[in-house]
């Protein structure tokens, strides 16, 4: 992470040798020079222009505020947590925190949260990213699918998946398809429909976890409905 002296934020991977590499994201603040970057106790990171030229704000983070919240800087960008390990804000993706029971195009989880309405009962349908890489669909004590079962609507890559740990991986929707992914970046396992932008994962009440194209027609599903 590089606060530049004319007031833009930037993150870049890093190399082996711990020089910078590929530009990961920008605050896109430039000229203003003297501006300062200030992580907040509220877990809001803030850029404001120097105090010379009034201090006022140019940009924060759209997360809610959040007590006991971290920032961190890695090789996948920035990334703001709570104090549970759930991410609030990252400069990769919007994170959808599993308050809804959908995942709308660029959102990812991460591992831990379920996917499940906030408001429905114990018995409602839930996806859960979970931390050993397995994505794993429930409705009360029941487990309906696994990502993990042999024969399933996707794939694991690169000897990922089966037994294998893997902390801090994602579950996003992108160009209409599941993607579980490392913190490196590297996908690990993927849902086998064809692409398809600004498709919608619904997990239903009726047990089946659905991906719908922007004509609402189901392009994958797990089939568990009933």
């Amino acid at each position: 992470m590089k606060l530049q002296g004319d007031g833009n934020l930037l993150t870049y991977a890093a190399n082996t040798d711990g020089t910078l590499g590929t530009l990961l994201w920008a605050s896109n603040t430039w000229g203003n020079y003297g501006a300062t970057a200030v992580f907040g106790t509220d877990g809001i990171l803030k850029i404001n222009k120097s105090a010379g030229n009034g201090g006022a704000e140019l940009w924060r983070s759209d997360n809610k505020a959040v007590t006991g919240a971290s920032l961190y800087a890695d090789r996948t960008g920035l990334s703001i947590v709570r104090a549970n390990g759930v991410p609030a804000w990252t400069t990769s993706g919007v994170v959808n925190t599993g308050d809804t029971a959908a995942l709308q195009p660029g959102e990812q989880i991460s591992t831990g949260v379920k996917l499940a309405g906030s408001t429905a009962p114990s018995t409602s349908t839930r996806l859960t990213m979970q931390a050993d890489g397995n994505l794993l669909l429930e409705k009360g004590t029941s487990t309906l699918w696994s990502s993990r079962e042999p024969g399933v609507n996707g794939w694991y890559s690169g000897g990922y998946g089966e037994g294998t740990y893997v902390a801090g991986s994602t579950l996003s929707l992108a160009n209409g398809k599941l993607n579980m992914k490392l913190p490196t970046g590297f996908t690990f396992w993927q849902s086998s429909n064809n692409a398809s932008p600004g498709a919608t994962l619904k997990i239903q009440g009726d047990g089946n976890m659905v991906i719908y194209n922007t004509n609402n027609q189901a392009i994958w599903a797990t089939n568990t409905f009933g």
